[in-house]
């Protein structure tokens, strides 16, 4: 959480929790608020609702208690709202709270199924105090509206009937200037009439490209401003159309986020994305004036550019044959700062009935225009929209064919004797083919059965394979489950039974003890399946660039720490240059700390471990290359066989107690080999082992 000064462009960072419990119990703010007397009121995600007097730097925290009912019903808090009498309305994930901070009471609405006077839904999106009567509260299924003074709930809802709202997931709610009451769904915008009890919407039909509407805001012309997944929206209230913005005019990104809105008291409006935020003056903004004309830039008979003794952008008329069936014509405005936001409108006269709009699409396809003079029309936009009242038009001469020449009549009297010769000829050779057809469906048939045969032979050796695949996994979790699973149930066993006469701190040790053995199974079965992720092909990578040298610094700093019960000394060696690989962040993170978790785990106590990050030159390239080198029992011909084996059992056993389960290095080999990396081990048995692990080197991305 930041205080950023927008005049002088510094931020001011809010302390997160600290061992004392001071601080934001959440580092996700989703709203904020500032009551009468200067006192900040903040909403987190999963920290509940904090209190933060600026001038004492003191936070007080309101958190759920699950054995207070008149506590918060949920610490995650999406919205809040003041009212009149001190009192916040608060939206949480989990109903409707209100709480006022000098009275200390809470009180709760939630949805009950089984009453119709109750909230439509726990998911508490927005709210709107509407006078001193009307609450409306918006969710992630449907529209509430709260009287006050009767507390008696209406609900309202998308539905097929025109009136409803654009969609029943109501992400944010605002009054403009002239009262009327908007309404920010995922499926565009609405605004209610109170004379009908009705809503308005407007969305994709408008000219809304990304129906996804996070908030809205209203500035000092009565625009309506509003982020999406698709850009920023503006609404004219006066002719019900948007107009869009995307990155391309200096936005952050095409997406935006909730409840990332406001507009300053300077007129200036703010919306935040996932690429950061942008602020503005809308009243400074301007459209273009700039109109392109539309030229001709090629014509093409069955997708082949045809040419012309002219330049084409100078053609006025064409003629063209019948037989010219498939015929596209190509066109382009001449706006090439902003080519992608131009929008064409196409027809050809005496074939379409009006103009035919297809986006941004710059090309316009016909097949079969009849014989006869047709003139093509073609307009388009600017980048801000605004249609061009000068046109394109192209006249199209189609010459018809000859069908009333004498060559055509003999030549439908030869194809008619034609067809009678051929029909003997084809029935003949049609016997024929039929005869040389089954013999070859008969060798097909034989060779279909060979492979089939082929294909259960290895069928069954495969599943041969996975039976004792399975086996082994049974091995490995009735193994390394059962001691885990006996220790539970012994100390279950003796805290049930003797619950009355242990003390604390056996209780808690008691406690400790299963806490390791779950951790143990679970971890067990984290790897069982991250291996079958693997062998399913369902890992999913994300490829980017990634810088290695902080990861491995703060890997290794995690391994010292790791290593201070053994007594254990670690030399890293760190390189001056930086350097980047193509990598999945996540997975050589796994990588880095499963080779630095078994130098610990397989380190004899009191002994040394070496940490090195180098460049290696492999087959005229340079790869970043990690290596960790121990001095533990080191492996034998036999270990370095099955070494990155599934469940694989090596002579080599942890020397403090530690837990391994043989999967390991198994999921570590798979992860480097599907990004295009190499591991290998060097080692003599009684004399440790050298693991190393690389990946081709990349030059520093820039950035864009």
């Amino acid at each position: 959480m930041v205080r950023w000064n927008h005049v002088t462009k510094t931020y001011i960072q809010l302390p997160m929790v600290t061992k004392d419990g001071y601080g934001l119990q959440s580092g996700r703010v989703w709203c904020i608020e500032r009551d009468s007397a200067g006192i900040f009121w903040f909403c987190t995600d999963g920290g509940g609702l904090h209190r933060y007097d600026q001038r004492k730097g003191s936070f007080t925290v309101f958190q759920h208690n699950p054995n207070d009912s008149a506590s918060l019903c949920h610490n995650r808090i999406r919205t809040m709202a003041p009212d009149k009498n001190g009192g916040f309305w608060l939206g949480t994930i989990s109903g409707l709270d209100y709480f006022h901070p000098g009275r200390k009471q809470w009180r709760h609405f939630r949805h009950d199924p089984q009453n119709s006077n109750s909230i439509s839904n726990d998911r508490i999106q927005a709210f709107l105090q509407d006078g001193d009567s009307v609450l409306w509260v918006a969710t992630s299924l449907g529209l509430n509206r709260l009287h006050l003074r009767t507390q008696t709930w209406k609900r309202y809802f998308h539905d097929s009937t025109s009136g409803s709202i654009a969609n029943s997931w109501v992400k944010h709610i605002m009054r403009d200037r002239e009262g009327s009451i908007w309404l920010a769904t995922v499926d565009g915008i609405s605004r209610y009439n109170p004379q009908y009890d009705t809503f308005e919407n407007y969305g994709t039909e408008n000219g809304l490209t990304n129906h996804y509407v996070y908030g809205i805001v209203e500035d000092s012309q009565g625009f309506l401003w509003m982020g999406t997944d698709g850009g920023l929206a503006r609404f004219d209230k006066q002719n019900g159309a948007f107009r869009m913005y995307d990155a391309a005019d200096g936005l952050q990104s095409n997406e935006f986020n909730t409840n990332a809105f406001y507009r300053l008291q300077s007129g200036m409006v703010l919306f935040g994305g996932v690429n950061g935020m942008n602020m503005f003056n809308p009243a400074k903004l301007t459209d273009r004036t700039y109109m392109p004309p539309v030229v001709l830039t090629a014509i093409k008979v069955f997708n082949v550019e045809r040419s012309f003794d002219a330049d084409i952008s100078s053609l006025e008329e064409i003629v063209l044959s019948y037989r010219d069936r498939l015929l596209e014509f190509d066109f382009a405005a001449l706006d090439f700062a902003n080519i992608e936001r131009v929008r064409y409108a196409y027809m050809m006269e005496g074939i379409d009935r009006e103009f035919v709009s297809f986006g941004t699409r710059h090309f316009a396809t016909y097949t079969n225009l009849p014989a006869g003079e047709h003139t093509l029309r073609v307009r388009a936009t600017n980048a801000d929209g605004v249609w061009n009242a000068q046109e394109l038009r192209l006249r199209v001469i189609i010459i018809p064919p000859f069908w009333e020449t004498w060559w055509f009549r003999s030549g439908i009297i030869f194809a008619i004797l034609a067809i009678i010769w051929g029909a003997v000829w084809l029935r003949l050779s049609s016997i024929a083919r039929r005869n040389t057809f089954l013999k070859e469906e008969v060798r097909k048939r034989t060779h279909e059965l060979e492979a089939s045969n082929q294909e259960l032979a290895w069928s069954n050796d495969r599943l041969q394979e996975l039976n004792n695949e399975k086996n082994a996994i049974l091995g490995i979790a009735a193994h390394d489950l059962k001691t885990p699973l006996s220790t539970m149930l012994t100390l279950t066993e003796l805290v049930e039974n003797d619950r009355n006469t242990l003390s604390t701190e056996e209780l808690h040790h008691f406690n400790s003890l299963m806490r390791q053995s779950a951790n143990r199974m679970m971890a067990l079965i984290t790897q069982l399946l991250n291996m079958n992720m693997i062998d399913e092909g369902k890992l999913n990578l994300s490829m980017e660039a990634v810088e290695v040298n902080p990861i491995i610094s703060a890997l290794c700093a995690d391994a010292e720490a790791l290593a201070r019960p053994k007594n254990l000394v670690f030399h890293v060696t760190k390189p001056v240059d930086t350097y980047y690989i193509l990598a999945d962040h996540s997975a050589y993170m796994q990588i880095i700390e499963n080779l630095l978790s078994n130098a610990v785990k397989y380190s004899p106590l009191s002994k040394h471990i070496w940490a090195n990050l180098s460049i290696i030159a492999k087959e005229q390239q340079e790869y970043v290359c990690f290596s960790v080198r121990d001095e533990g029992i080191g492996l034998t011909d036999d270990d370095k066989k099955r070494l990155f084996g599934k469940f694989a059992r090596l002579s080599a056993r942890p020397t403090g107690g530690e837990h391994s389960t043989g999967l390991g290095l198994s999921i570590v080999k798979k992860l480097v080999e599907a990004m295009n990396g190499e591991i290998w081990c060097e080692s003599e048995h009684r004399k440790g082992a050298t693991f190393f692990v690389a990946f081709p080197r990349i030059e520093k991305p820039t950035d864009t």
